[in-house]
């Protein structure tokens, strides 16, 4: 049931702050708030403005109850202006109390989780005086705290790091009353939004500015050889634990491992065991080499290889082998370790050879990479590049490996236009459970968090609820940010979606070689119309501000499709014309930080990639005609 709110005052939502802070004690947290109305109604946390219920926790609470304490307080003081006092259980309290984590008082009132409550779920239950948010653990109680906020009293957080992306309603008394569920995540790993307090606010239990990681993933996510066995520590004293390339052991510390060699495999699971020492909270420890293809040539990894298979299976068998080589030594020291290990580019495949079984510590990262579509759903039959994606998930399921995704939510290749796979995900997310696998990580920046919110906010909401409604959420958040123009702004979305959707071409991003195919003449007028549109029903400031935004995105979209028609078009002279424009853009993008903030990444535009490197091939082309 929703809460009862009284004395909602309908306005333009105010802006949130960029995030709290946690504070680092909690007397810290007690140095301020208001007397409460000592009277106020039951489950009434603000009264006409002023603050009627007191946070309580325990004594010497985590840094995860202080977080949750901090953030709870400012989102009701934006929401009413009041400023909620916060006690522990052994303090005296006047009126109506929320009761934060687990506590005695929490015990007493026989508010307690269920025990087989899934890790980061929680219980939040009103009665007479106390409302009490508790979760299985302390991040439990944290997600239970977003989950009042979110799903109780409508405060959303759209748009990562950007205050501007967050909506508070406003009113002057809140009363909650007739609460009592359990909610817990359908899935254990949800990593979008790493290192940003937007993942912690929509329920991730990947880290945050502020909170560690709930399912934590050590030394990282991908590309972890380098910190289980740096290469500058290391290579002195054994260069024969690295890639042997073109006779010599190699001296790129972005080589491979040499995965024949059974004392470097030792020498990783001894690392591996250190950082599970270190931390005993882990969940997966993990191990994926590095990026590139600086593979070890020796006889004995080659002899580990096997002939006549594709590509993406090509280094498939030596790193198997080498995977079960790690499991077997840490073993020796931590039995009931978990392994996390990546399936990716000329890996992706496990090996054709079907006597190498996977060690059952092992769980395994799939990467949705080049070699597959990202237009389509991953279940689409219809789509041949993903019908071969699902025979590799398949082939990983014959060894029982659990297995993660390694997602692209954004594709940095698609040069940081509008990237509109809602219709992807809005399938795939379901499928993922349906499967029964442990979640997804996405590359994330919010660098270009204007421009790709959808994209991140729907798969957040669907790693937390597998169940959402997709198309009501996206509705609600057209509305919510830009109210009486979230229609048409709606309409802005649904054209490109469809566009995606409906292209007969099978691709994995590349902008500049694929984009066209999506952002048709057609299209971009449809999506100027409605932005248009959007601009005329805008009614306030905070919505212009937010459409302005959209504006610019389309804007971007518009000259980088105009570049490629120009580039492409085989007319005299079109080529520098295409140049100049292509110039222009990346000079304002890297140098106009104010503007282009939040809309394109600093990546996109970096010397020698992406668009950085297209620039440098239309100079070469250019000069080469002169």
């Amino acid at each position: 049931m929703r809460p009862m709110l009284s004395a909602i005052v309908l306005i333009a939502p105010i802006l949130a702050v960029a995030g709290c802070t946690p504070a680092a004690t909690v007397q810290e947290v007690q140095a301020d708030g208001g007397p409460v109305v000592a009277d106020a109604a039951p489950v009434t946390i603000v009264a006409d403005g002023e603050p009627a219920a007191t946070i309580v926790m325990r004594d010497h609470p985590t840094k995860e109850l202080l977080f949750a304490a901090e953030t709870l307080r400012e989102y009701v003081r934006q929401m009413s202006g009041a400023v909620l006092p916060v006690a522990t259980v052994d303090d005296e309290v006047q009126g109506n109390r929320i009761l934060l984590g687990s506590s005695d008082a929490c015990r007493e009132a026989g508010r307690v989780p269920p025990r087989d409550l899934a890790d980061g779920g929680y219980i939040i239950c009103c009665a007479d005086n106390d409302l009490a948010i508790v979760g299985g653990s302390d991040r439990g109680t944290v997600n239970g705290v977003m989950g009042l906020l979110d799903d109780h009293l409508g405060v959303r957080w759209y748009v990562p790091d950007d205050p501007l992306g967050t909506v508070v309603p406003q009113m002057a008394t809140i009363t909650l009353a007739g609460i009592s569920e359990t909610r817990e995540p359908s899935f254990p790993m949800r990593w979008v939004g790493r290192g940003s307090d937007w993942a912690i606010y929509n329920r991730q239990s990947c880290n945050g500015a502020s909170l560690g990681a709930n399912f934590a993933i050590e030394p990282g996510i991908y590309h972890t050889q380098g910190a289980l066995l740096r290469y500058e520590d290391y290579f002195p004293q054994h260069p024969e634990w690295f890639a042997l390339i073109d006779g010599r052991r190699s001296t790129n510390r972005a080589c491979k491992l040499c995965y024949s060699n059974e004392s470097c495999a030792a020498a990783v699971a001894a690392n591996m065991g250190r950082l599970l020492d270190d931390d005993p909270g882990i969940d997966l420890v993990s191990f994926s080499p590095t990026d590139g293809q600086r593979w070890c040539q020796c006889e004995f990894c080659r002899a580990m290889d096997e002939s006549g298979v594709p590509r993406d299976q090509s280094m498939s068998r030596r790193s198997l082998i080498f995977y079960n080589r790690l499991a077997q030594n840490l073993r020796e020291t931590h039995p009931d370790a978990h392994m996390l290990v990546g399936a990716y580019n000329v890996y992706n495949w496990p090996p054709r050879d079907r006597s190498i079984q996977a060690d059952p510590m092992l769980s395994v990262i799939i990467t949705h990479y080049e070699d597959y579509c990202m237009a389509h759903p991953i279940n689409d039959p219809s789509c041949p590049r993903n019908r071969r994606y699902v025979d590799v998930l398949r082939a990983w399921d014959r060894l029982g490996t659990p297995v993660c995704y390694y997602e692209y939510y954004w594709k940095v290749n698609w040069m940081d236009m509008p990237w509109p796979i809602v219709h992807c995900l809005q399938q795939d997310i379901p499928w993922f459970h349906q499967r029964g696998d442990l979640g997804v990580f996405t590359q994330f920046t919010a660098g270009n968090a204007w421009t790709l919110y959808p994209n991140y906010y729907i798969a957040a909401r669907l790693l937390w609820d597998v169940d959402a409604d997709v198309d009501a959420l996206f509705d609600r958040m057209c509305n919510d940010l830009y109210g009486a123009a979230g229609p048409a702004v709606r309409d802005y979305y649904r054209v490109m979606e469809e566009s995606m959707a409906t292209t007969n071409q099978h691709f994995p991003g590349q902008g500049t070689k694929y984009g066209p195919a999506v952002f048709t003449d057609r299209v971009l007028d449809e999506m100027g119309r409605h932005l248009h549109r959007a601009g005329e029903l805008a009614d306030n400031d905070v919505v212009r501000r937010r459409l302005a935004k959209l504006e610019l995105s389309y804007e971007y979209t518009q000259r980088l499709m105009r570049y490629v028609a120009l580039r492409d078009s085989g007319r005299a002279g079109d080529a520098r014309e295409a140049l100049t424009l292509l110039e222009d853009l990346v000079d304002e993008v890297r140098s106009d930080r104010d503007r282009w903030g939040g809309i394109i990444s600093t990546q996109v535009v970096a010397e020698r990639v992406f668009l950085g490197q297209e620039l440098q091939k239309m100079r070469e082309r250019v000069r080469a005609t002169n």
